[in-house]
């Protein structure tokens, strides 16, 4: 391994090289050295290494000499979001000039992961460069929540409304993120811009839903109610998503259809945890209703079966509720 350093790496010898980036900050002179010949291979290949593979393995183009702008830039090309931050918090010790931020910001708000997004536009508003307010008013309507709430925030904080900017956006495209931040940050005057979305595509028609049920939560609920049976399985989700909370309920007779006779395959798996909301007697009485509706399977294999399908997360506390009813009818994933 004492003669890599002469010349140019090949494949091989990163196949033995890289792996000893791996075992932390003690990677000898030697590896570096080697690895440094070749740079330009080292720097496609770190894309897919492990985090602390990438972390390490930057040390590369730093003995290689290359900028520290440039050895940001190649962690937000790559798949660790632990990674890329790491490296951006060392540009944050490390003092760059304003035209080298705004080329890694730049790199940032371009990035497909919502904390690169969220660091870029907090550090540029941090960091007081020009162009600022309007970087916080296009990340306010945001795909990711996470983005849009740090554009919200500090826009708020300068004594501006994201309420507006919100509705400016809409207006402009009516994109899912913008329907998200109406949501968000909107009043019951928005739930007319809202509501003609639902017969959209179904991750619009999923983003009206959410929106409108964040803003009014009866309102949400009553059209979950309607869009409980509807085809688009995106939006039959959400519609369960938020009738989970609701004051509002379909009618016992409205759930044990649905989940006797779904109109689509996959109904029955939204409103059979609904059951467990209703009053006591309501819920027994839907159970019942439901493990004695003609079928295929028995009476007790349909109740234990449609109870078994819904995971834990789209019933929360509800599954304990509908295991005691269950167990009350005498019915086991064992009995006829």
């Amino acid at each position: 391994m004492a003669g890599l350093g002469a010349h140019s790496t090949s494949p091989d010898d990163l196949d033995v090289l890289l792996p000893r980036t791996r075992w932390g900050l003690e990677a000898d002179d030697l590896v570096l050295e080697a690895l440094a010949t070749d740079v330009d291979t080292v720097r496609e290949r770190l894309l897919g290494e492990h985090p602390w593979g990438l972390r390490v393995g930057l040390m590369v183009p730093e003995r290689a000499g290359e900028s520290m702008t440039s050895r940001a830039l190649l962690p937000l090309r790559a798949s660790d979001v632990r990674s890329a931050l790491h490296a951006l918090g060392e540009v944050d010790r490390a003092g760059v000039s304003e035209s080298e931020w705004r080329e890694i910001f730049q790199a940032a708000l371009g990035s497909r992961r919502a904390p690169m997004r969220a660091w870029a536009v907090r550090r540029w508003d941090q960091l007081g460069f020009d162009g600022a307010r309007e970087v916080l008013e296009a990340e306010v309507v945001d795909r990711a929540r996470a983005v849009r709430w740090v554009g919200q925030y500090r826009l708020g904080k300068k004594g501006q409304s994201p309420v507006e900017i919100a509705r400016a956006r809409f207006d402009e495209d009516v994109s899912v993120g913008a329907i998200e931040a109406l949501g968000e940050t909107g009043t019951e005057e928005d739930l007319s811009r809202l509501e003609p979305l639902l017969d959209g595509r179904p991750a619009v028609a999923r983003a009206a839903l959410r929106a409108i049920a964040g803003i009014d939560s009866d309102a949400g609920a009553e059209w979950a109610v309607v869009h409980l049976p509807d085809a688009r399985s995106d939006v039959v989700r959400e519609a369960g998503s938020v009738l989970r909370t609701s004051r509002i309920l379909p009618t016992m007779e409205e759930l044990v259809e649905l989940v006797v006779s779904p109109p689509h395959p996959r109904i029955p798996l939204r409103p059979f945890p609904l059951l467990s909301r209703l009053p006591k007697y309501e819920s027994l009485e839907g159970l019942l209703r439901v493990a004695a509706a003609p079928g295929e399977s028995a009476p007790a294999e349909r109740v234990v079966s449609a109870s078994q399908v819904v995971p834990d997360r789209q019933c929360g506390g509800s599954c304990d509720a509908l295991g005691s009813m269950i167990a009350r009818l005498g019915v086991t994933s064992g009995a006829g």
